[in-house]
């Protein structure tokens, strides 16, 4: 099984340029439209949409990502579509991936 550690780096890594992070959908197409997290013709992801374009599953994907959401906001979902800015959602990957590292996941 595949560290969580590595699927997040991996995650990080679809949306470490801000032209391939979005808001509003889990993935987008080049033409702005909604399309699968998996599909090959994604161009963007919000964060749980990197992580679930990895093979996590939504609830799983909350469940790594929300600890790591400042504690003003309910969850990830809220926080990467109305307040966060991409160098918010890279800075939340990166608590994501030390927190998992310190854990040994």
């Amino acid at each position: 099984m595949i560290d969580i550690s590595t699927i997040l780096r991996a995650a990080r890594a679809k949306i470490e340029r801000e032209e391939c992070w979005t808001c509003g959908k889990y993935a987008k197409d080049a033409r702005g439209d909604k399309i699968g997290t998996k599909n090959p013709e994604a161009v963007c992801w919000c964060a749980l949409g990197a992580l679930m374009s990895q093979g996590v599953t939504h609830d799983r994907a909350a469940e790594i990502l929300d600890p790591h959401v400042p504690p003003d906001y309910p969850g990830v979902l809220g926080y990467n579509d109305y307040v966060a800015t991409h160098t918010d959602i890279l800075a939340l990957f990166t608590r994501a991936i030390e927190a998992a590292e310190a854990q040994g996941k």
